[in-house]
């Protein structure tokens, strides 16, 4: 899958030693992942969770919300690299973002899935609505779902101005890398505006206010975004 394949090549060229996983379901993408010592939360694991752990001593497991993991005493360490693929609200994820951004190294990088929806179906923040509604129009279509998690991105830029972010746009789902600023330029005037407006009324900020403005998600391919992320904080 694309995401264990692009999570693995930027864990492997940033060395990380501990992986946090937000929203782990049947443990695919955790279960694909390199990097030495690993965590994952989830509600509701959809496999043996128990067993897991006991077959990987590297491998923790907490079956309990992002907002229990982070605000208990569970969240005991820092990570190199953490993956935030839970609830698509974008509170919710802006929640897990700021609690992630707490215990991220100072080196270490956040990626946050699905920040750019495929249609205007993919933006409902109910994953059943956006696949009947999708249906309605073409029974044969794909099912992708996204929710309005993309609202998060005026948040970032507005609220969190001591981080760097690049979203890629290739190669798989759209995914936005979040890391500490070191020599990166701020954001320009124009994208500060666009975002302050955008928080204003991010109701109605829809898919196609998305489309339009999608150079506030600074775009790039997985390559440049990778050597970006790389040569900022490895330098």
């Amino acid at each position: 899958m694309e995401r264990i394949r692009r999570i693995n090549h930027l864990a492997n060229k940033l060395n990380s030693h501990n992986y946090l996983e937000i929203g782990v379901r049947d443990g695919e993408t955790l279960d694909g992942i390199s990097i030495p010592m690993k965590t994952g939360v989830d509600p509701v694991f959809r496999f043996d969770w128990q067993l897991a752990m006991e077959n990987t001593p590297s491998l923790r497991l907490h079956q309990c919300t992002s907002d229990e993991f982070f605000l208990g005493s569970l969240a005991d360490s820092s990570y190199d690299f953490i993956y935030l693929d839970g609830l698509h609200h974008y509170e919710q994820t802006f929640r897990d973002l700021l609690h992630a951004i707490r215990i991220c190294s100072d080196k270490g990088v956040i990626l946050i899935d699905d920040t750019v929806p495929c249609d205007a179906y993919s933006c409902s923040r109910d994953m059943d609505e956006a696949f009947s509604l999708r249906r309605a129009t073409n029974p044969d279509c794909h099912e992708e779902w996204h929710g309005d998690t993309y609202k998060l991105i005026p948040l970032i830029n507005l609220l969190l101005p001591a981080y760097e972010y690049i979203t890629m746009m290739d190669s798989g789902n759209p995914q936005t890398i979040l890391w500490k600023r070191r020599n990166l330029f701020l954001s320009s005037e124009i994208e500060t505006l666009i975002s302050f407006l955008a928080l204003d009324n991010l109701s109605a900020c829809d898919f196609l206010w998305m489309r339009r403005n999608l150079h506030l998600w600074h775009p790039k391919t997985e390559l440049e975004a990778i050597d970006l992320v790389c040569s900022d904080i490895l330098q």
